[in-house]
């Protein structure tokens, strides 16, 4: 039977003399399978791939990837059919990885040997398992055997190339280091795709790091950007109330992974185009046959956390909702959506009762109050926001929750609801409500952002993608009339929903 060819994919940064020195030894250990050998030579400045043999194929990055990114790069160049990732400072003996690549090709598996890190570990690793710390969740080395669901620590991997397509290949994070051996532990355990030990052999991993130190500069940045990310993108159900504060804690709450999380997306090194966490996650989702419920309870060994608490939300909108009147953008807001109402619906606002859902500090209650000459009140979650509306604004604003409006049913002519509903955990709760307390015919005025995901950055618990997104929602209860849905009044395009619609008579 005619072997497969075998793509050796190694990265290599500041390694010094430890290329040199692993390279002879993969082709003696990989013995008569024919092989390929692809180094990627990520910015290093010690020369450590200098003086390689001519058929070995060094590919040099533009700019620092990282592993993960390395790797996939690598992939890209690669003829092989079984992908054989190894560091290039590493020993192996007795044909290690002759044999763990023939396990590879004959298994539907993410391949690992039994590893040592030397000097300092004194016992070998059979791979890594997955578990709870102030990183959220971090990769342990396994030492008594291997872990129920191993993850994969180590150097070395052998997967084959349709396995490895099937996961769509090692993670694209948005940070260069941190968390791609988490992401890509977490794709194949979503996935079912098993993680296998090989204990017939124990191959050596080299700390080659001068006085124990790395040789190059690890950004907390990036390691927070990519935690975020990771947890953001396999935990959606609960990564706002459990997973996000461990990693705020840990990181000390760095700003850049909110561009990570928001429709924005990044952009990757490897591929051009401009990706958000919600493009990953569809394809996570579309390749998952196991839960998160699943994880915590088969890996973890944990229940599920339960959802938000009442706390927990009204905590969350405190920190973006003070008692001040410095909301210029807010405000600006306000302005421009009741001019669009005003122009859509002539005399809607004039002359009626009209209730403001999520005041702030009022200033949407004194415009309308001011301008159109209506009775108007306010209702704002933070009670000591409503408070300040009330004794500084001299303002009627009550404290309230949008999902529980502490009124009669059909008490209110008008409605408003500027840029809030985007906050509530329950939309569908807070238009019930709002539906509620309007008298039949009366006008229903929904501000929101268009969004891909929600926004963290500005404690959104909710998104609309488009217009049809917020009228879906809406439509689930009484209304007809709808005027008119419009794009694109902020000063970006598409960045703005507004509909106002009527209840049913």
């Amino acid at each position: 039977m005619t072997k497969p060819l075998v793509s050796v994919v190694s990265c290599c940064l500041n390694q010094g003399d430890w290329v040199r020195k692993t390279v002879p030894k993969m082709r003696e250990s990989l013995a008569d399978w024919p092989y390929e050998i692809i180094l990627v030579d990520d910015q290093s400045i010690d020369g450590c791939c200098h003086g390689l043999p001519k058929d070995v194929l060094i590919v040099r990055t533009e700019a620092r990837h990282g592993v993960s990114a390395s790797r996939r790069l690598g992939v890209s160049k690669a003829q092989g059919e079984i992908l054989l990732f190894s560091d290039p400072h590493c020993d192996y003996p007795d044909h290690a990885l002759r044999d763990l690549v023939e396990v590879a090709w004959n298994k539907q598996a993410i391949c690992l040997p039994k590893t040592v890190s030397l000097p300092t570990e004194k016992k070998p690793r059979w791979g890594g398992k997955l578990d709870l710390c102030d990183r959220g969740l971090k990769i342990s080395h396994a030492h008594e055997g291997p872990a129920e669901y191993p993850a994969t620590v180590g150097a070395i991997y052998a997967v084959r190339r349709d396995v490895y397509d099937c996961l769509g290949g090692w993670p694209e994070l948005p940070g260069v280091w941190g968390y791609s051996e988490q992401a890509l532990s977490l794709t194949a355990w979503f996935a079912g795709v098993p993680i296998w030990i090989d204990e017939r052999h124990i191959c050596n991993h080299q700390n080659y790091h001068p006085n124990g130190r790395f040789a190059y500069r690890v950004p907390m940045q990036d390691q927070a950007n990519n935690g975020h990310w990771v947890h953001a993108a396999f935990f959606p159900g609960t990564y706002d109330y459990f997973w996000a504060p461990i990693l705020k804690k840990r990181f000390r709450d760095k700003p850049n992974y909110w561009d990570c999380l928001g429709n924005r997306g990044w952009e990757s090194k490897t591929h051009p185009r401009r990706r958000t966490i919600t493009d990953y996650r569809n394809e996570i989702l579309g390749r998952s046959v196991r839960t998160e419920e699943d994880f915590f309870r088969m890996v973890l060994k944990i229940d599920i956390p339960m959802p938000p608490t009442e706390e927990w939300y009204l905590d969350q909108q405190r920190k973006r909702s003070k008692p001040s009147d410095q909301y210029d953008s807010v405000n600006r807001r306000q302005d421009r959506a009741l001019r669009w109402l005003k122009s859509s619906v002539p005399g809607c606002l004039k002359g009626r009762k009209v209730l403001d859902v999520g005041s702030r500090t009022g200033y949407g209650v004194r415009k309308i109050k001011e301008t159109y000459g209506a009775l108007v009140e306010g209702i704002e979650l933070v009670p000591e926001v409503a408070e300040y509306a009330r004794n500084v604004n001299q303002l009627p604003v009550k404290a309230g929750d949008a999902r529980r409006l502490p009124y009669r049913d059909a008490e209110w002519h008008v409605v408003t609801c500027i840029h809030t509903l985007e906050h509530v955990p329950e939309p569908e709760k807070a238009i019930q409500e709002m539906l509620r307390v309007l008298i039949p015919g009366g006008w229903l005025f929904i501000a929101v952002p268009v969004e891909d995901a929600p926004s963290k950055r500005y404690a959104h618990n909710v998104c609309f993608k488009d217009e049809q997104a917020l009228l879906d929602m809406i439509g689930k209860y009484p209304v007809d009339n709808i005027k008119s849905a419009v794009r694109g009044l902020s000063p970006k395009p598409n960045q703005e929903i507004l509909l106002v619609c009527r209840k049913s008579r």
